[in-house]
């Protein structure tokens, strides 16, 4: 990870979990299954809110993995009400191979983007390295029908 300015690591024991932040936040909400971390790259703002437990990714998830889901949802539903009321929030994640870490992690977006980033958190072509949360869910929810 040499390059990357003021980077903090934080490695949970209890998950094998390793996540880079790259702008700590005062305000963080930890919840006993999830923790959010505030990265604030070049967008406005992007938390990645992540399950404690290991899953590697969305292709590894089963329908056994829905109520962990709609934990990270209810997380990300509790930073809206928080801090975020009145803006446009895109929850999703990256699809392998076009992801950082081997763990999941819901990108929580606050829109503006830059222009030029967009494209990284955008579901283009049929959502080959960014899907929304709720076709993910949906996925699932339907697998389990």
């Amino acid at each position: 990870m040499r390059g990357l300015p003021s980077i903090q690591s934080t490695l949970f024991f209890s998950s094998i979990l390793l996540m880079w932040i790259f702008k700590p936040t005062n305000n963080r909400i930890e919840d006993v299954k999830q923790c959010p971390f505030c990265q604030v790259p070049d967008e406005k703002i992007i938390y990645s809110i992540t399950p404690k437990h290991h899953i590697r990714n969305i292709k590894t998830l089963t329908v056994d993995d829905i109520p962990t889901l709609l934990e990270m949802e209810r997380v990300a539903n509790e930073l809206i009400e928080r801090d975020f009321k009145n803006q446009t929030v895109r929850l999703g994640f990256h699809v392998p191979p076009f992801y950082s870490i081997d763990h999941l992690h819901l990108h929580f977006l606050v829109e503006p983007f830059k222009p030029w980033k967009r494209i990284k958190y955008q579901p283009y072509l049929n959502s080959l390295w960014y899907k929304d949360f709720s076709r993910v869910l949906n996925d699932l929810q339907q697998q389990a029908v």
